[in-house]
């Protein structure tokens, strides 16, 4: 070896080891509400929803006033709500298999065509002068039975087009883009009510549904969806309630969605009677009402968007269901129109929170091959919401809207004042930056969930 060979070796053999490369300062505070839209194709599911939603509130809007004024029931204006969402509870599950086995862009171009031709039927029949009490009914289950097969679907598309990472954001801005057509979608669907009409209203419904359709088609899905053709529906349906039953904090977390779903969200029936019977109001402060409501669940999903983490995400899944309980109660109290618009904001913004977060914290702890079967379950409990509806709906002509959504709100917030009680391991949970769920209490790590028999496997 030469003297500048063995120097340079003796250098190298002292030099001091490199360590790990100096990262620039981070801002202490940026806002990151939005950061999920700079993926392209999240980009283009977000609109999609924005265009769906929108349709879907100003139809809800158009037939829950018509029928009202049509039989002067709110009875009838709950079966109504009911045959829309009844629908869930029977094919959700159907619409996870599905969600799970096809491509799942595919499977919301196709439940959007058929959502644009049946509000398109509605308006023909409605123009024409020919639409009859029946008609309604058997509408707005079609409407239920194509979006029980959509939500699942678009549900568990969000993680195939987002990284794991922005996983949080982008189901809250999910939520976000839900509730903003939610905030202007009544109040223009009132507008188009009392001025062009119901079958005006749903000619603009059915060409909203047909311009998302453009949209939905230029999604490109970061990786193909899960194959599982060599089992059949059934065995893909029970490997569903297994995995749930199985993993148990995603069961309770179920379990928990539920009670909002079923016992409170159902004012949205009795809302056209509150604005017409209780407040005196005219389409406009219906579609005002519904704004308000919309308005304060936009404001909710958008500050759960901005944050990067909850500590104590299932604490606050449990407050703002107690928030939603005590604004219900409020609301069933109030006789003052502007004081129920103020109220209202709270409500949505509450139970807008309360099922974001449930979703997140669930999305988070399932793997990819069960997400769509999973999301269909979550989404079967709002096929139980008719009932809530039904039942609010018979209960105010026997009583009052007051009483009846007083006592919603009060049942829904010893709800969750017993939940924070008794399940501490929920109320601890949380919800980190790189998208990741809080640890699994000790004792509550599932068991592999064992295949079927025979050449099938899930």
């Amino acid at each position: 070896m030469t003297q500048s060979e063995h120097s340079n070796t003796l250098e190298k053999a002292t030099a001091p080891a490199p360590g790990p490369k100096a990262t620039p300062p981070q801002p202490r505070w940026r806002l990151q509400t939005f950061r999920s839209l700079r993926h392209r194709d999240f980009r283009y599911l977000w609109f999609s929803i924005l265009g769906t939603s929108s349709g879907q509130w100003m139809e809800q809007i158009a037939v829950a006033w018509l029928v009202l004024d049509l039989t002067d029931s709110p009875t009838m204006v709950g079966l109504v709500f009911g045959a829309r969402s009844l629908p869930s509870l029977f094919l959700s599950p159907l619409g996870g298999v599905i969600a799970d086995r096809a491509d799942r862009r595919m499977v919301l171009v196709v439940s959007q065509t058929f959502a644009a031709l049946l509000a398109g039927v509605m308006a023909v029949l409605s123009l024409t002068g020919v639409l009859e009490l029946w008609h309604i009914f058997a509408l707005i289950s079609g409407f239920g039975m194509m979006w029980s097969i959509n939500n699942p679907a678009r549900h568990a598309l969000i993680p195939q087009l987002v990284p794991r990472e922005d996983l949080m954001n982008a189901i809250a801005l999910n939520a976000t883009g839900f509730n903003v057509s939610r905030s202007i979608g009544p109040f223009i669907g009132a507008i188009f009510l009392a001025t062009i009409g119901f079958g005006g209203t749903f000619v603009v419904a059915s060409a909203l549904y047909a311009s998302v359709l453009f949209i939905t088609l230029s999604i490109r899905t970061r990786r193909p969806p899960v194959a599982l053709a060599k089992a059949s529906v059934v065995e893909d349906l029970r490997a569903g309630v297994r995995y749930v039953r199985a993993h148990k904090d995603i069961l309770t977390l179920i379990v928990l969605a539920m009670f909002p779903i079923v016992i409170g969200m159902p004012y949205m029936a009795l809302m056209p009677v509150f604005a017409r019977d209780v407040l005196g109001q005219s389409e406009f402060g219906f579609g005002l009402m519904m704004a308000c409501a919309g308005m304060g669940s936009l404001a909710g999903t958008i500050t759960l968007a901005s944050l990067t983490n909850l500590r104590r995400g299932g604490l606050a899944l449990l407050t703002t269901g107690l928030v939603f309980g005590i604004a219900i109660f409020a609301f069933g109290l109030s006789k003052n129109y502007i004081l129920s618009l103020v109220i209202l904001v709270f409500v949505g913004g509450a139970s807008m929170m309360y099922l974001s977060v449930s979703n997140i914290l669930i999305q988070l702890r399932v793997d990819d091959a069960m997400r769509g079967r999973v999301m269909s379950i979550l989404m079967m409990e709002f096929g139980l919401m008719p009932l809530g509806a039904m039942a609010a709906g018979g209960l105010a002509e026997l009583t009052s809207p007051g009483a009846v959504v007083m006592t919603m709100g009060l049942i829904l917030a010893a709800a969750a004042v017993t939940a924070m009680v008794l399940l501490p391991h929920i109320r601890n949970m949380s919800i980190s930056a790189a998208g990741t769920a809080g640890r699994e209490p000790p004792g509550d790590t599932a068991e592999p969930v064992r295949p079927p028999r025979g050449p099938a496997s899930c």
